[in-house]
């Protein structure tokens, strides 16, 4: 699929293409800030795990070789639209400053050792993988069933997602990437990935406030409607976090 974003001009039902909601917008654009980094992240690490193995008999050959190829090539996929998403959104915000916080973080970790970072790669994956099942799940609280560009690109990066999430955890069992390891990065990057977008989400809103794209009243009406409804949302998300901790595999749909 060909990623697709209209331009962002007026505060209008086009503007906040989520249902006409300026915070379930918001959350995504945040989402889309994090995107291009942390899918550069991803794709490095497992490129250099690839490279790594490629002297290893059979390793090239091998269906392992084939999944990493294939996410390795969705991802930049996800990078390229999140790109031009990212761009879109830059017209009408301060995302490119949001995004330049956002890969000073990520910079931060191209130091660690190549099994620290693929526990990470792994863990990034997997939360990928919860808030994706949740976009896509029938009357999401999350994503609403509209058709705009921004909605198509959601579902079909979610859905590649889900897809090849399971791949980074094949890596880990194969690297011997130990479960300490494991859950130590998960819990790093659960935490680290939530409060940026808690963070992007809340600076996107305050200058919406500001420049009066949204009453500050019903923005906070938004927020507690949204936080009720997304509560069995973040429950479920919650439970698949505990499975993952204990090594529990996951289906997804």
């Amino acid at each position: 699929m060909k990623a697709q974003v209209i331009a962002l001009d007026a505060p209008s039902q086009s503007f906040w293409w989520n249902g006409g909601s300026a915070l379930r917008t918001r959350i995504f654009d945040a989402l889309s800030i994090v995107g291009p980094s942390g899918e550069t992240f991803i794709v490095n690490a497992l490129s250099e795990w690839a490279k790594e193995m490629a002297d290893e008999p059979g390793f090239v050959s091998s269906k392992l070789h084939k999944e990493i190829l294939r996410l390795i090539s969705e991802e930049a996929a996800h990078q390229r639209a999140h790109d031009v998403y990212n761009k879109r959104l830059n017209g009408n915000t301060h995302a490119k400053r949001l995004e330049d916080h956002m890969e000073a973080s990520m910079q931060e970790m191209v130091g660690l050792k190549l099994s620290t970072r693929l526990a990470f790669v792994a863990a990034f994956e997997q939360l990928a993988a919860l808030h994706s099942a949740e976009i896509l799940r029938p009357g999401s609280v999350w994503l609403s069933e509209g058709n705009s560009h921004q909605a198509h690109l959601w579902r079909w990066h979610s859905r590649e997602e889900i897809a090849h999430h399971k791949v980074s955890i094949d890596v880990l069992k194969c690297y011997k990437v130990g479960h300490t390891k494991r859950i130590a990065a998960f819990v790093m990057a659960t935490i680290y990935l939530h409060l940026d977008l808690l963070y992007f989400t809340a600076s996107f809103c305050r200058a919406d406030v500001r420049a009066k794209r949204i009453n500050g009243w019903q923005l906070i009406f938004e927020t507690l409607t949204f936080t009720v409804r997304a509560i069995p949302s973040m429950l479920r998300m919650g439970w698949g976090c505990l499975n993952y901790l204990v090594g529990r595999e996951q289906k997804f749909g």
